[in-house]
């Protein structure tokens, strides 16, 4: 049985570099760059989205409502749920 090789390769020799993204071509980051946009935590819970939210943004609004901010997510949008009487 014969190996079929593609064109160009040498057996044993050291693979090409890999190519990084070249940022001035558009090369896509893999970090999402941190939105410090005011959320509206209000509109998102009368919405049910308060999911979408990280735990730092919920926390953070809690702190500023003065309301507990211990637990896990989910007290946290219990939490922020019951503030506005959801």
């Amino acid at each position: 049985m014969d190996m079929v090789f593609p064109d160009g390769y040498v057996p044993g020799a050291k693979p090409p570099p890999k190519r990084k993204a070249d940022k001035a071509a558009g090369g896509a980051s893999k970090r999402a760059a941190k939105d410090n946009s005011p959320v509206d935590v209000e509109d998102l819970a009368k919405q049910g989205k308060l999911v979408k939210l990280t735990v730092a943004v919920l926390k953070e609004f809690c702190q500023s409502k003065g309301l507990a901010t211990g637990g896990k997510k989910n007290d946290l949008i219990n939490e922020i749920k019951s503030f506005f009487g959801l």
